[in-house]
């Protein structure tokens, strides 16, 4: 499914994910909005993880590219966040997800996505709903599987992963370092910090067809909202 419009909705969650009776979810961010299908990351997915099978020095079958999306920030001591979340960009080019502290590994070799979402306590929803199952997600995000993330290492342990591929590197335009991910137990994989990166920061640089549409629909939109802009600004 590509992006598309569809019908104006009623009370419409302004950035909402849906699902449609084909099972197929998509992001929308209000009614008569493009329709953006998760295909769109699964395709970025399934092409990052060809080349780094053919890129990788030593390759060795069942690797796995590990991504940590981004945590919310509280405003100093107190539990208020700082700001709106905003998710890691390599992160949301991988899996679509929008929640914070979330992470992923996708399999190099089949493609197969598993995301890893934090265990929230019970009062939890008490102040913010009900909690979403890992069964949610999956469905939400078009994903293979979904665990929380105590067990990252128990699950890479049970797919007998090979080399675990982290993001670490420079933005050769901001100077700005990314930090390998860690968590309890990656001493027990063995771990590739360097090819990852360059080959992630390449991959975004080209578009598919999918993620053109994306672009050539908000440059649309954003060009007749500034000529409306203009010529209101005319009139005065």
């Amino acid at each position: 499914m590509g992006a598309e419009q569809s019908s104006p909705a009623v009370n419409f969650e302004v950035g909402a994910y849906k699902v449609e009776e084909g099972n197929e979810s998509y992001f929308q961010m209000g009614p008569d909005t493009l329709k953006i299908s998760m295909e769109l990351h699964k395709e970025a997915r399934d092409t990052l993880c060809g080349k780094v099978r053919e890129t990788a020095e030593d390759y060795v079958t069942n690797s796995f590219l590990f991504f940590e999306g981004a945590k919310d920030k509280r405003f100093h001591d107190t539990d208020q966040n700082c700001g709106v979340f905003r998710q890691e960009s390599y992160f949301n080019w991988m899996f679509g997800v929008k929640e914070p502290g979330m992470s992923g590994i996708i399999n190099c070799d089949t493609g197969e996505s598993t995301l890893f979402i934090p265990r929230l306590p019970a009062s939890y929803a008490v102040w913010n709903g009900a909690i979403k199952t890992p069964a949610w997600f999956t469905r939400r995000y078009q994903l293979d599987e979904c665990y929380y993330t105590d067990q990252i290492t128990t699950v890479l342990q049970d797919k007998n992963c090979g080399t675990l591929y982290l993001m670490e590197g420079m933005n050769r335009f901001s100077y700005v370092s990314t930090t390998a991910p860690t968590f309890e137990g990656i001493s027990n994989f063995s771990v590739d910090k360097t090819t990852l990166y360059p080959l992630a920061v390449a991959g975004r640089v080209i578009k598919t067809e999918k993620e053109l549409e994306v672009i050539r629909y908000v440059t649309r939109i954003s060009s007749e909202g500034h000529k409306k802009v203009m010529l209101s600004a005319g009139r005065v």
